[in-house]
């Protein structure tokens, strides 16, 4: 090779922005300042500028998670003259490229199809494909041609092969919206097929945008699991790649090192790489170095990745910032619609409902959603032959902090509900299932939400109540069922839904309508369409298991339409499930730093606000 020919690329990258455009709390009904796209944009657009050879790219997620996505999707979506917002907006950040995300589909295809109409970039997921005959808006990959600059000041043209991959679940969790419409392939078949096509077709550097966790190098097994951003970047020609789907940072120091995952260089498998967090929170940089050889190809020879904290004061923007100027324009628009949306009244409350404590006891508001789940399939399956077995309803927390932060907490006062208390109840547009299970079935299903927690010993001292692994979005309740989770038992499930503790169980007291619960008898259980499709991996769930009831009515339109017919909802005032006593323990949880003036019962004493903006809790157990 030619030493003097030598070129560094540098390459930013967001990921899961979930449409967090507007700096502006939906939930709240007010501003948030620095939060969003839109409060980042200047940064990102200074940054790129001073960055040599910079690209920009976004690794997918971005069309649902605030309640402006959903209502959008309800009431203007995208149209030839009234481009999605934010397709907008990141075309007045020209992004090079991005790759979808599997929330992306969940307003369907024509919606996904209107959305990408205004996009100035290539939108890719190579791992899947139209089947039914309609248009494919999105590409396999793309050949980018750009001009970079050498060390030593002169121009030359360099080819950036892009690759783009998500989860092949997708097509089970967005069921209702692509069954009989696009197949999926594994990321992993697909990379290895692909990647030598880009490089004999002229890549000579190739970037993977895999919306995919980091998992394990070496990914056996029949069934390839969502998170194989490690395993891509270990494939032969793969130069780089850019994570995400888990919200996840890295690198970020405290992460510990393993086999393959280097958290100081930002490296997975050696090559340089990123997860940029979710929401706006940070911003992926990777720096290759790049060498031409006798051949007159350009080749990357190292290279590092790192993030940046989006949410971290900057001073702010001088007045003549075209680029704040024009979002600040973009999001007047685009907020005005959403929060006429939102301000529609949706019901009543008798009494106030907070999610501060839905991980350490039973919450109110995760059991109205359940009611009404409840409500609805008894209704429906009413004059059918499965009236005569008792329904019951499985629900997790809409939002309880987590990698969300310490604002992603509801606080609902007694009273009048609107659209916005709705979307805060259930930020996610799942539709509605109903599952024929056993007794067996439903007591597994609690050992496996069990699983969220920590083991915790009698006589143990501030341990972790909660597992660092387990999302509470597979913290279901049951609704209908009445039990105690006993922590000092090892977890029944681990986090896929594998039995790894036969003789474990930590449910206990487990009963149905007062007496316990048989194992035999036979229920059906209200869940969603994420759950029924094997989200979070529990029992009896997953795309060979039909429900007995699939319609496309979101759960949270049910909800609205259980407040209108039911009248004002009353809270249950005894709990369903609690901790069973462990002499001695304390424990401690994370929650939102408002908590302290909604102490739900004694044994929950305030101990600070942590670094990250916690309220800690300690839980006398």
């Amino acid at each position: 090779m030619d030493a003097s020919l030598r070129c560094d690329l540098s390459v930013l990258a967001t990921s899961d922005l979930h449409l967090n455009l507007c700096p502006w709390d939906y939930y709240e009904d007010r501003p948030r300042p620095g939060t969003g796209l839109a409060a980042a944009a200047a940064r990102i657009e200074a940054l790129r500028t001073g960055l040599p050879n910079c690209l920009l790219f976004d690794n997918g997620d971005l069309l649902q998670g605030t309640p402006l996505g959903d209502a959008l999707a309800a009431t203007l979506p995208p149209a030839p003259d009234r481009p999605h917002p934010m397709i907008q907006a990141m075309n007045l950040l020209r992004y090079d490229a991005m790759a979808l995300g599997n929330h992306d589909f969940e307003f369907g295809l024509g919606f996904l199809e209107r959305a990408l109409a205004a996009a100035g970039f290539p939108v890719l997921a190579a791992n899947l494909q139209r089947t039914d005959g309609g248009p494919q808006p999105f590409g396999d990959w793309v050949l980018l041609e750009r001009e970079v600059t050498d060390t030593q000041g002169a121009r030359h043209p360099l080819r950036i092969g892009v690759l783009g991959l998500l989860p092949p679940q997708v097509t089970v969790w967005a069921e209702a919206a692509l069954e009989g419409r696009i197949a999926a392939r594994p990321m992993l078949e697909t990379a290895r097929r692909l990647v030598p096509r880009m490089i004999d077709a002229g890549a000579e550097v190739v970037i993977a945008l895999c919306h995919s966790g980091i998992g394990l190098q070496d990914q056996g097994g029949a069934t390839e699991p969502e998170d194989v951003t490690l395993a891509i970047a270990a494939l032969p020609g793969v130069d780089a790649v850019i994570g995400g789907h888990s919200h996840d940072v890295f690198p970020q120091p405290r992460m510990p090192a393993r086999a393959g995952v280097d958290p100081v260089l930002g490296q997975l498998a050696g090559k340089p790489a990123c997860l940029p967090g979710h929401s706006a929170s940070h911003l992926g940089l990777l720096r290759l170095k790049l060498m031409r050889g006798s051949d007159r190809r350009w080749r990357v020879t190292g290279g590092t990745g790192s993030v940046i904290d989006l949410t971290a004061p900057v001073p702010p923007p001088g007045p003549d910032n075209k680029i704040a100027s024009s979002y600040r324009d973009l999001c007047r628009r685009a907020n005005g619609t959403t929060r006429r949306h939102l301000d529609r009244p949706a019901g009543h409350c008798t009494a106030p409902l907070t999610s501060f404590f839905a991980m350490a006891s039973d919450c109110a508001a995760t059991r109205l959603v359940a009611r009404a789940m409840r409500w609805h399939v008894t209704k429906t399956l009413a004059d059918g032959p499965l009236a005569s077995l008792p329904v019951l309803a499985a629900a997790a927390p809409g939002r309880a902090g987590g990698r969300g932060g310490p604002g992603n907490f509801t606080t609902l006062p007694a009273g009048l509900l609107r659209e916005r208390d709705l979307m805060a109840l259930c930020p996610f547009p799942n539709a509605i299932r109903a599952l024929q299970v056993t007794g067996a079935t439903l007591a597994d299903w609690l050992e496996h939400s069990a699983g969220t927690f920590g083991q915790i010993r009698p006589g143990a001292r501030d341990a972790p109540l909660l597992d660092p692994e387990r999302p509470f979005y597979n913290f279901d309740l049951i609704d209908g069922l009445s039990y105690e989770i006993d922590l000092g038992q090892p977890a029944r499930f681990n986090a896929e839904g594998r039995l790894i503790a036969p003789g474990a169980r930590r449910i206990r007291n487990l009963r149905h309508a007062g007496q316990p619960l048989d194992p035999t008898q036979e229920f059906v259980l209200a869940t969603s369409s994420f759950r029924a499709s094997g989200g979070g991996g529990f029992p009896g769930c997953g795309p060979s298991r039909r429900s007995v009831l699939a319609q496309p009515i979101s759960v949270r339109a049910l909800l609205g339409a259980y407040l209108s017919v039911a009248g004002p909802h009353v809270p249950a005032v005894e709990p369903d499930w609690r901790f069973a006593a462990l002499p001695g323990a304390s424990a401690l949880i994370q929650t939102g730093p408002a908590a302290a003036a909604w102490l739900p019962r004694p044994g929950f004493e305030p101990l600070g606000i942590d670094a990250e903006g916690f309220l800690t809790l300690r839980l006398t157990l």
